[in-house]
């Protein structure tokens, strides 16, 4: 999937998704805001590191729990890239989720992203965040 973020509001809007997130989240998520699918306790947290990504530029990988439709959980893993759509400015965000840690059979459908269980910041040449933009984001 692509999301390009919103620097002047807290948005993360989907521009792409492949079939693999309409089978995953069990529709077509493009136009949807990434955080309208979060908790929102972390919509802000997330946001920010989002664009701490676009900033430096970096990469991150996330373990997250996600709440089902049915009120059960499961754990997924993504990683997220910065790309650019012109020039070289860093403007939109890459995602690959890892689809093979949702049981589909058992728990179709996804209620709420929650809080990420561990991160790892991907340094892609230029560093990564301080450690005090995450929030004390419990990293791998």
């Amino acid at each position: 999937a692509i999301i390009e973020p919103d620097p002047k509001s807290v948005a993360l809007p989907f521009r792409l998704t492949g079939s693999g997130f309409r089978d995953f989240f069990g529709h077509d998520l493009t136009g949807v805001d990434y955080l309208a699918l979060a908790d929102p306790a972390i919509r802000q947290h997330a946001y920010d590191c989002v664009m701490a990504c676009l900033d430096t530029p970096c990469g991150l990988w996330q373990s997250t729990p996600a709440t089902t439709a049915e009120g059960g959980s499961i754990n997924y893993e993504y990683t997220i890239l910065p790309i650019s759509k012109r020039d070289s400015v860093v403007d939109l965000i890459g995602i690959f989720v890892n689809f093979e840690a949702k049981p589909f059979d058992d728990l179709p459908g996804l209620s709420r992203i929650e809080r990420s269980t561990v991160w790892q910041w991907l340094d892609i040449g230029h560093g990564v965040p301080p450690d005090e933009l995450t929030g004390g984001a419990p990293f791998g």
